[in-house]
């Protein structure tokens, strides 16, 4: 009976999670990412409106038969303006983006470690594909009740 209790107890409480499903499925995830979608538009106006005018000036010059130096220089500047912008904004939404998944991921880890410490866990692990976890009996998954813990936490309850 001893030895029954001692291997019962000796192994550890382990669980494993889909990470991309956990990552997908959080409230805070979807809020940030309407946050980008906002901002990400908002740069695509400003660089469709560039555009425009950039295409508006293109087709004036196209019109007249001569050409003063000076508009073409304003040509070659908004042509510069629109790339330079867009460059930037691509720059800046990569930048944004790696912060935002990196603020979810801190939040997460904190969230999935109360977790496991409120549920006697000494390990969860996670599965994203990448052969981190090569196999683990479905029994053991726990991301739809990691899923719900993490919402109901980020939502204050």
């Amino acid at each position: 009976m001893t030895v029954i209790c001692y291997l019962f107890f000796s192994f550890p409480h382990t669980a494993y999670i889909n990470n991309t499903r956990v990552f997908e499925e959080f409230h805070y995830k979807k809020e940030l990412e309407k946050k980008f979608d906002a901002i990400r538009n908002t740069r695509k106006n400003l660089l469709d409106s560039l555009a425009l005018r950039t295409e508006l000036m293109s087709e004036k010059i196209k019109s007249k038969k001569q050409v003063s130096e000076e508009l073409y220089l304003e040509f070659e500047n908004m042509k510069k303006e629109y790339y330079l912008k867009k460059q930037q904004f691509d720059e800046d939404n990569n930048t944004l983006l790696n912060k935002y998944d990196n603020e979810i991921w801190m939040q997460l880890n904190q969230y999935i470690k109360e977790y496991g410490d409120l549920n006697n866990y000494k390990y969860i692990f996670g599965t994203a594909g990448l052969g981190t976890l090569m196999y683990a009996k479905e029994s053991e998954d726990i991301t739809d009740e990691v899923i719900e813990f993490v919402n109901k936490k980020y939502e204050g309850e």
